[in-house]
């Protein structure tokens, strides 16, 4: 459990959370790309159904009261290194990014290491190097 702070236009957001922004929020497409917002990738948008109004209602109230200091952290997945996918807290990012919130504190539930992703990269540029040369022989051979 690693609890950070990050810029609300940093987390990637799904079908779901987009929807409801352009809907209840004012924003139109424009207004989330100038904010810095972006859409989670379809192959990770595992969204089901919508936002539940009575959940954004409680969360709401307490931006009213300027009591959302005592609302849970939002729990994210960290994607790359700068952009994060809402785990836990969907109603609640959505509303600090509606009440026009800079910042945020999420608990970072996993890590990507730039060790771990070097790694990656220099295995998939050796496989890639391996595979043209096998083509190239091949080819030589036909």
């Amino acid at each position: 459990m690693t609890i950070i702070t990050i810029r609300t236009n940093q987390i990637l957001l799904d079908r779901a959370m987009k929807q409801y922004l352009m809907k209840n929020c004012g924003f139109t497409s424009i207004d989330l790309k100038a904010y810095g917002l972006k859409p989670l990738p379809p192959r990770m948008d595992t969204t089901v159904g919508n936002l539940k109004p009575e959940k954004i209602a409680n969360i709401d109230r307490a931006y009213k009261t300027s009591s959302q200091s005592n609302l849970p952290i939002p729990q994210v997945n960290r994607v790359t290194e700068s952009y994060y996918s809402v785990q836990d807290g969907r109603h609640r990012i959505v509303m600090a990014i509606c009440n026009r919130v800079a910042t945020l504190k999420v608990d970072v539930l996993n890590h990507v290491s730039s060790r771990s992703r070097s790694k990656s990269k220099s295995r998939s540029k050796s496989r890639s190097k391996s595979r043209s040369k096998s083509k190239t022989r091949s080819r030589s051979r036909s």
